[in-house]
């Protein structure tokens, strides 16, 4: 089991003879590049910042142009908002520390973001899909992890397992090097309407059968949301019917601010968030996300082992006044092992922490 995470550590080191120009995303320190002597390692370092900057140019790149296409209302959506921002800056970083000593931050996370397309605009049924894409620092010379969402209520997941494997298995023959974004979305418009009405129910049972008979990794996911606030008691009737339907486990904290919590499968969580976000808000973000990577048991104890809450529900965090008790919220937060996050939702440090408890 790996558990993911943004950050690594950044660092510079020396030989007896020179120093090394630049170690990005902390190389050396991560043993991914042995210690040598002399020019070989100057060489070494520069040659992978010079990767790792042209990699990162061609996501840029690509991203303005999917904005530029996908630029309606509901097309392109980017998880941070900020991301580009991170890019460009920490590409800057990298063209300025080549032939230095200076020290570089770690690399910003990983890019992820969803596009909503339409599939067989000339079928008797089109086929709406959003396809979550998630680019690793060393895109485009490793493959993205792409996944796609059937949004029409007369598919099942079985249609959409089905269609993933499909295209994953097609995803692994492109020529690595160069970006494959457009490419992907082209065969999905090309062939997810002809696959997916296709096969037909027998199949896809032996679909899933083959799938749930072959070991593979799954993938935990805990996603936290915060909103402006949340008082509808409409919109907070969908939320947790969603929650439900889903079988997602987690809270919901009504008030001013808001905070949503789901968690299991990310296939689910992700599909939760892009509903919701659809919803009539005066600000909601995905302000934070964690995933563990493992292989499931049939019966999926793999997954629920991650699990920090039974069960969705609904928290008011109010005492007897009616106003916000934030110390409640905290414990609340505390006793499900989730303290860690209250930084990130509230702007809290630990010692606020302990007063407002």
């Amino acid at each position: 089991m790996s558990k993911a995470s943004s950050s690594s550590s950044s660092s510079s080191s020396s030989s007896s003879s020179s120093s090394v120009s630049v170690d990005p995303a902390g190389l050396l320190a991560s043993g991914r590049m042995e210690k040598s002597s002399g020019n070989s390692l100057i060489n070494a370092a520069a040659l992978d910042a010079a990767q790792l900057q042209a990699n990162l140019t061609a996501q840029l790149n690509e991203l303005e142009t999917l904005e530029s296409m996908y630029s309606m209302p509901g097309e392109f959506y980017l998880h941070d908002p900020e991301a580009k921002a991170r890019l460009e800056d920490y590409c800057l970083d990298l063209q300025s520390a080549l032939g230095t000593t200076t020290a570089l931050p770690p690399p910003p996370p990983e890019v992820s973001y969803d596009i909503r397309l339409q599939c067989g605009m000339h079928a008797e049924q089109p086929v709406e899909v959003v396809i979550t894409v998630t680019y690793p620092r060393t895109y485009p010379d490793k493959a993205p992890t792409v996944y796609v969402r059937l949004l029409n209520h007369y598919h099942t997941r079985q249609h959409q397992s089905y269609l993933n494997k499909t295209l994953n298995q097609w995803i692994k023959n492109l020529s690595k090097g160069d970006p494959c974004i457009l490419q992907i979305f082209s065969w999905l418009q090309e062939n997810t309407t002809s696959y997916v009405s296709s096969i037909r129910p027998q199949q896809l049972s032996s679909v899933e059968c083959d799938t749930e008979n072959q070991p593979h990794a799954a993938e935990f996911e805990r996603l936290w949301i915060y909103s402006h606030h949340i008082y509808s008691r409409e919109k907070r009737e969908v939320v947790v019917a969603l929650a439900k339907n889903m079988e997602l486990t987690g809270f919901m904290l009504i008030g001013k601010p808001g905070v949503i919590c789901v968690e299991g499968s990310r296939q689910d969580t992700r599909a939760f968030w892009d509903q919701i976000r659809r919803l009539t808000w005066q600000r909601i973000s995905l302000k934070h996300q964690e995933n563990v990577t493992d292989s499931p048991t049939a019966d999926g104890v793999g997954l629920l082992q991650h699990q920090k809450f039974p069960k969705f529900v609904e928290m008011t965090g109010m005492n007897a006044e009616g106003t916000r008790d934030m110390g409640q919220v905290f414990r609340f937060l505390r006793d499900h092992s989730c303290g860690d996050v209250i930084p990130l939702l509230f702007g809290v440090s630990a010692a606020n922490q302990t007063v407002a408890s």
